[in-house]
């Protein structure tokens, strides 16, 4: 019978812990600890902030980094619902028609329709490829530009490092072009002067 009997001894906090447990302090500490805690900054929601190298803001009461790349992918983001129409947006159709007019196919149908009835389509769409035509000769006049600079520095470096030269670029040709450019931009807007 000696053997059943309890011989080890309870540790002083032990018994501090069960006296907190029937008195109903759960909470309560039993022992002290000491050591450092990092003091918190509160912020505000949608106030950047720089810290370890990066620029973050809250949102909703997440923590978010701010890259390069935030505003081309607000650009590109496709919402739930058009904002023309409210209702969902769940083809491809739409998604190409968001890209570009920022509403839903059928809100974008419904609007070419109504310009047909008033008769601006015709404007609408030449006004849409002039536009594409004009960003295409600023591609190319940019082009220009590049070549140009290198015929006048007898070549160009490659990413590998290697200088190339291209044969059959020379000012006269560049020349040539460059009218032909001006030309073809008084042909689609006869009023500018450019």
């Amino acid at each position: 019978m000696d053997d059943s009997i309890l011989k080890k001894e309870f540790a002083k906090k032990d018994v501090e812990r069960i006296r907190n447990l029937v008195t109903k302090k759960y909470g309560k500490a039993i022992t002290t600890q000491v050591g450092y805690s990092k003091g918190k900054k509160t912020r505000e929601e949608n106030v950047p902030f720089e810290e370890d190298g990066k620029t973050w803001i809250i949102k909703d009461g997440i923590k978010q980094t701010i890259t390069k790349l935030d505003d081309f992918k607000n650009l590109v983001k496709m919402p739930l619902l058009c904002p023309g129409c409210s209702k969902p947006m769940k083809t491809s159709y739409d998604k190409k028609m968001y890209v570009l007019n920022k509403i839903c196919m059928n809100c974008t149908s419904e609007f070419e329709t109504k310009l047909k009835i008033e008769g601006k389509y015709d404007e609408y769409s030449n006004n849409i490829m002039s536009g594409n035509l004009k960003h295409f000769l600023d591609d190319y006049e940019n082009f220009l530009d590049t070549v140009t600079e290198d015929v006048k520095n007898d070549g160009f470096i490659t990413e590998a490092g290697d200088v190339e030269k291209w044969v059959g670029a020379n000012k006269n040709n560049i020349e040539e072009e460059r009218k032909r450019l001006k030309d073809i931009r008084k042909n689609i807007n006869p009023k500018e002067d450019i």
